[in-house]
């Protein structure tokens, strides 16, 4: 399982990444690191979940298929590693608002609505990535037995897979949709504890800015 030969088979993350990349160079020098990391990582995700949507809601239940299988190697290790990087982009947030009562009142708000944006960024990100894997191992190797049970009849699509990883999302629950094999459940089950991570650093995250601007006298 070789990640290079994994990435150029994803043009889309590729170009998002050159372009995060770029901006990180771009950015003026004396801005912190934090913020410049924070904002190339929102402008490279926003363009890669663009450039996904632009796919995801127009592919037919055969290319999908076509996809999964022409995808199928390093599709964990690409799903690992954005599990990383927005795990990684919580910790640049914690640093971006550390003292954020400290900080001149005209330059709160940027500070804020950075580490907002960049909430949201990540979490959409992780949750579609996953839609994506959930759809690679339904469709991957021609199966017979489906990994998801979705209710109803017909071949599930990107909205189908993307319910069913948004709703973990948001509820870390399946809802109306059965988990079938072992592979799977041990997809759901790293999903769910992401989640559940995720979910809670934000809640804490959240308090710990709420009391550093009390403190502050805001």
């Amino acid at each position: 399982m070789k990640l290079l030969p994994s990435l150029l088979l994803r043009p889309r993350l590729l170009v998002a990444l050159a372009a995060g990349a770029g901006l990180t160079v771009l950015l003026p020098g004396d801005w912190r690191w934090a913020t410049r990391l924070l904002i190339a990582w929102d402008v490279g995700t926003v363009l890669y979940l663009v450039l996904l949507a632009s796919t995801m809601f127009t592919e037919s239940v055969d290319e999908i298929r076509a996809r999964a299988e022409r995808q199928d190697e390093g599709a964990f290790a690409i799903l690992i590693i954005a599990c990383l990087a927005a795990s990684a982009s919580l910790v640049a947030i914690v640093l971006q608002l550390t003292g954020i009562g400290a900080v001149p009142a005209p330059d709160r708000g940027l500070h804020l609505a950075l580490g907002g944006a960049t909430i949201l960024c990540s979490w959409t990100l992780l949750h579609a990535f996953f839609a994506l894997h959930y759809a690679s191992i339904y469709y991957r190797g021609g199966k017979t037995t489906p990994c998801l049970g979705f209710p109803g009849k017909g071949d599930p699509d990107y909205i189908d897979f993307l319910y069913f990883s948004y709703t973990i999302g948001c509820t870390s629950q399946t809802s109306d949709v059965g988990v079938t094999t072992r592979e799977a459940r041990a997809v759901v089950l790293l999903h769910s504890v992401l989640t559940f991570i995720f979910n809670t650093s934000i809640l804490a995250m959240a308090i710990n800015v709420g009391a550093s601007l009390v403190s502050g006298g805001s």
